[in-house]
């Protein structure tokens, strides 16, 4: 696979160029490697493609010409910085879509570089919602601390007073960030109470253990919090689930993580 990193795709908004006078250069930071299926260059550029053609047979933009400039961190803060540099100082951008996971360090340079940085993907950390400290900053995904509270709408509605909370990890930490925005929301005393009488990491290398944090979950609680980073891995806690007794109708399941991320 070639590289990414120095790529530039030019998308006039009209396939006929004729009187272009404004040119629109837009950096593109990438995963290349992390997650490909949700948040891989490869799965996820054609958005640019299916967007331009849109832009074009609409009109919405004629006499812009956009150029794209695609710069591959794969998720890694130093790599993002040094391709944000390079995006600024180099290619002289007016703008970046990514970061697609991670953000606040992308984040503090476009405040610093009063630079428009348009996020997606894994960018969900609710700090990246302070318009004081971001406000060049646009992230089109909901962020964790939202979805907390909205959990808590849904448990306060149902009357739910003990919980149990499952999650696994992955290489951009999806489900720790999540989580610990969740327990935040728990944990304001301005929202309903409701109290988490068992939260475990579940890992699918330890079988043993696994199966073991999932039956003490089942002496403590009867609602069920998970966040779970794959189809496949939903699908085997399920399976172990319906094992062990505890897929009857005792028993609620709320998945917190998203369907969609954002492309």
């Amino acid at each position: 696979m070639l590289p990414l990193s120095g790529w530039l795709i030019i998308f006039p908004t009209t396939w006929q160029i004729v009187h272009c006078t404004t040119e629109i250069r837009v950096g593109l930071l990438v995963s290349e490697t992390t997650d490909p299926a949700n948040i891989g260059y490869a799965t996820s550029g054609g958005a640019i493609a299916v967007a331009m053609d849109r832009i074009a047979n609409e009109s919405l933009l004629n006499g812009y010409n956009f150029k794209f400039f695609v710069e591959n961190a794969d998720c890694d803060a130093a790599e993002s910085v040094g391709a944000l540099i390079k995006f600024i100082q180099v290619e002289k951008v007016h703008a970046v879509i990514g970061p697609p996971c991670g953000g606040l360090y992308s984040g503090t340079m476009s405040t610093a570089y009063e630079l428009p940085m348009f996020m997606w993907g894994y960018t969900f950390n609710a700090d990246l919602t302070n318009d004081v400290r971001f406000p060049f900053v646009s992230t089109i995904t909901a962020t964790s601390l939202s979805l907390g509270y909205a959990f808590l709408k849904l448990a306060e509605y149902n009357k739910w007073d003990r919980l149990a909370i499952f999650y696994t990890r992955d290489s951009v930490s999806y489900c720790d960030s999540l989580i610990a925005d969740t327990e935040a929301a728990i944990n304001d005393e301005n929202t309903y109470q409701t109290n988490v009488a068992y939260k475990a990491v579940l890992d699918e290398s330890a079988n043993a253990t696994y199966y073991s944090r999932m039956q003490s979950a089942r002496e403590r609680a009867r609602i069920i919090v998970v966040c779970l980073s794959s189809g496949p891995i939903k699908r085997r806690f399920f399976a172990r689930a319906q094992q062990l007794g505890m897929a009857s109708n005792e028993y609620v399941y709320v998945i917190l993580d998203l369907n969609g991320i954002g492309f």
